[in-house]
């Protein structure tokens, strides 16, 4: 479960108790919608552990275009680099956290965080630190700096489907008779 303090578990747990038996009766409790513990408890076990359709190959069509989405609580750049692979990468430079995109969608070889300069590849990759020697020593491994990347990204008839659970199943299993 989210990490939840006792009496907050014992509520939300309250909640869970009570909308199974009103859903019986064919009713959902108006409470359950709003509910920031609820809330938190979908994101964890639903939308971070599902398969979820992020965008559509024809509005990636050229190396570096993208598109903002988000997932779960998350803003995500989907981005075709330049070699042409699909990529879900966390739209937060890995320095202070800020947001890399400032346009819903567009084409870009890099993102350029506008707080310090951090400047990341079309896929992902740390490309640029602005007096690195200097702020970080000569011995920092800007490899292990790159953004974010969700776990598992997969194109299944032009549609981009995207999985932020390292230990998902894998897509068309996921999908069984659908497909």
């Amino acid at each position: 479960m989210v990490d939840l303090d006792l009496a907050r578990r014992s509520r939300v747990d309250g909640l869970i108790d009570s909308m199974r038996e009103q859903v019986r009766t064919g009713v959902v409790p108006l409470s359950i919608y709003g509910d920031p513990d609820i809330y938190a408890l979908e994101q964890e076990r639903i939308f971070n552990r599902s398969w979820l359709f992020v965008a559509h190959e024809s509005e990636l069509p050229e190396p570096g275009d993208y598109v903002l989405r988000s997932i779960a609580d998350g803003r995500w750049i989907i981005a075709r680099d330049s070699d042409g692979a699909i990529n879900a990468l966390y739209d937060s430079c890995r320095h202070r956290g800020t947001s890399l995109c400032r346009a819903d969608k567009g084409n870009a070889n890099h993102f350029r965080c506008a707080y310090h300069g951090w400047t990341y590849k079309n896929d992902g990759r740390l490309i640029g630190i602005p007096n690195r020697d200097a702020a970080y020593g000569s011995n920092f491994d800007s490899s292990s700096w790159g953004l974010l990347r969700a776990p598992f990204v997969t194109i299944h008839r032009g549609l981009i489907w995207v999985n932020l659970d390292p230990n998902a199943e894998p897509f068309l299993d996921y999908l069984g008779d659908y497909r």
